[in-house]
């Protein structure tokens, strides 16, 4: 086995993934603040057992690709906490895209979506209308599902041997942390 080879095809390869991830973002509607997009990166590297090629983003992506339902949704109507880690992302999400401006309108407008999610889960119905392709969860899978023939077709036009591709069910391992 060429080693050189393998590399550079793994490296087309996960350029390739990458930027499909990014396309599938951004037509279900993920890009909000780009940060999950920006966090996008691969590793290769090479064992006893041949090379594994690693893709790697912020944690939350999962949270993205799953969704979460209502009942794991950290936010109690009317708990008289004073103070929310999940109201207070959400209230810097709405400064980010300028949805509301004024601290009463950010906060109350903070509030109506935790109510929401807390009715629906995330997405929310609503939110698909973000959507360019009439999905808002699932894009690593759907990316993996979708371009299985065209990674296979990367290695084989770019490796003499013969490559054996595991696609690891990412999601369902990062469900397991």
């Amino acid at each position: 086995m060429d080693v050189f080879e393998t590399e550079k095809a793994l490296n087309k390869v996960g350029r390739f993934i990458l930027e499909k991830l990014r396309e599938e973002l951004l037509n279900q509607g993920h890009e909000a603040t780009g940060n999950l997009i920006s966090t996008l990166r691969y590793d290769i590297t090479k064992d006893t057992d041949g090379f594994t090629l690693q893709v790697f983003m912020d944690e939350y992506g999962i949270f993205v690709n799953n969704g979460v339902s209502k009942s794991r949704i950290a936010y109690s109507r009317g708990s008289g906490a004073k103070s929310s880690l999940y109201i207070s992302a959400l209230i810097e999400w709405i400064k980010q895209k300028g949805i509301e401006s004024g601290e009463r309108e950010v906060k109350n407008f903070a509030f109506a979506i935790a109510n929401k999610h807390k009715q629906e889960g995330m997405p929310t119905s609503d939110s698909s209308r973000f959507s360019k392709n009439g999905r808002r969860t699932g894009f690593i899978d759907n990316v993996l599902e979708d371009n299985i023939n065209e990674v296979d077709s990367i290695l084989t036009s770019e490796i003499s041997t013969t490559v054996e591709v595991f696609f690891d069910n990412l999601v369902e391992r990062a469900n397991k942390r």
